[in-house]
C-alpha cells in the first residue's frame, strides 16, 4: 500500500508541476515575444504535451527572429531549465518534428 501511496503522491506532484510548466512557458514567450522582430514561439517537447513529463522536465521553446542569445537571457529567471532553440537553424525533419506537436505561444499577424 505504501507503494501506491507514493506513486499517487508523485502523479499528484507531477501534475502540478506540469501546469506550473505551463504557465511559465506562456510568460516566458510573452517575454520574448515582446521584442519586434519575433515572428513566432513554438512551446514543444514533454511540458507541452504532458507526455514523459517528469518532476525534473524541462521546457523547450523555438523561436522566429530575434537575437537567440537574448531569448535565452530572459529564460534565466525561470524555476525550470529552459531550451531555447533557433527555428531558422534546425535540420528540416527537426523542425518539422517541433511544428507537428507544439503549441504555438505567439505568432505574429
Amino acid at each position: 500500500m505504501r507503494i501506491k501511496a507514493d506513486n499517487a503522491r508523485e502523479a499528484a506532484q507531477i501534475c502540478v508541476r506540469l501546469e506550473s510548466a505551463r504557465a511559465e512557458a506562456r510568460i516566458l514567450a510573452a517575454r520574448i515575444a515582446a521584442h519586434p522582430s519575433v515572428v513566432r514561439v513554438l512551446f514543444f517537447g514533454s511540458a507541452a504535451t504532458g507526455r514523459r513529463f517528469r518532476l525534473d522536465s524541462d521546457l523547450d521553446l523555438a523561436v522566429e527572429g530575434g537575437d537567440i542569445l537574448s531569448h535565452l537571457a530572459l529564460t534565466e529567471a525561470s524555476e525550470f531549465s529552459v531550451d531555447v532553440v533557433d527555428i531558422p537553424a534546425l535540420p528540416d525533419a527537426l523542425r518539422d518534428g517541433i511544428e507537428s506537436e507544439c503549441e504555438v505561444l505567439y505568432e505574429k499577424r
